[in-house]
C-alpha cells in the first residue's frame, strides 16, 4: 500500500476566553461546571493531582498544567481524546479531534450545518466565553513570543492574514 501525505491545509483556530486561570483547581471547577464534565487536574509528568466531579457528568477531560520551560504563554491544555484546548491568559487555541481541511471547514461553517460535528465543537467554545472564532491556514500563521503574549496581539496577526475567517458564534 502506498503511503500518502494529507493533501490539504490544516486550520489553526483561536478565540478569546473569559476564564480565571490563576489557580488550577478553580479553573478545573469552573470548566467542569461550564462543560458538564468531570475534570482530572494533571501536574507536570501526567500524575493526577485532583479530580473535580460534578453530578450527572458522563465523561472526564484532563486539564494538564503545562511546563513554562517549553512555552511560557500557554498555561493549560484541556484534553479529551484527540481534542484539545490550549489555554493562555486571555485566549485559547483549539485543536479539532480529527484532521480537517481548512477550506472544507470554512465551507461547513458558512453553510451552518447544525448536524456537523465541527459546528458543534465550535458552538461549545461559547462555554469558554468566546463570542467569535478566528480560523486561519496553519501554514500562514507564524506567531512570535511577542504575538503570543495576549489576545490583542494574536487577534492582530490572524486578522491581518488575507486567508483568515471569522466565525461569529450563534
Amino acid at each position: 500500500m502506498e503511503n500518502r501525505e494529507f493533501d490539504f491545509d490544516e486550520p489553526i483556530i483561536f478565540c478569546a476566553h473569559n476564564l480565571d486561570i490563576g489557580n488550577p483547581k478553580k479553573l478545573a471547577t469552573e470548566l467542569a461546571k461550564r462543560l458538564g464534565v468531570n475534570i482530572n487536574i494533571l501536574k507536570l509528568g501526567g500524575e493526577v493531582m485532583e479530580t473535580i466531579t460534578i453530578p450527572n457528568a458522563t465523561s472526564t477531560k484532563n486539564l494538564n498544567i503545562l511546563n513554562p520551560k517549553y512555552d511560557k504563554f500557554f498555561k493549560y491544555a484541556l484534553e479529551y481524546g484527540d481534542e484539545a484546548h490550549v489555554i493562555a491568559n486571555d485566549y485559547l487555541q483549539y485543536f479539532l479531534p480529527a484532521s480537517v481541511d481548512y477550506l472544507k471547514l470554512i465551507e461547513t461553517l458558512k453553510q451552518k450545518e447544525s448536524a456537523d460535528e465541527e459546528l458543534d465543537s465550535f458552538i461549545e467554545l461559547k462555554k469558554f466565553g468566546a463570542t467569535e472564532v478566528y480560523i486561519a491556514n496553519t501554514e500562514e500563521v507564524n506567531l512570535t513570543d511577542d504575538d503570543k503574549q495576549d489576545w490583542s496581539n494574536v487577534f492582530k496577526v490572524i486578522g491581518n492574514l488575507e486567508s483568515h475567517f471569522l466565525y461569529k458564534l450563534p
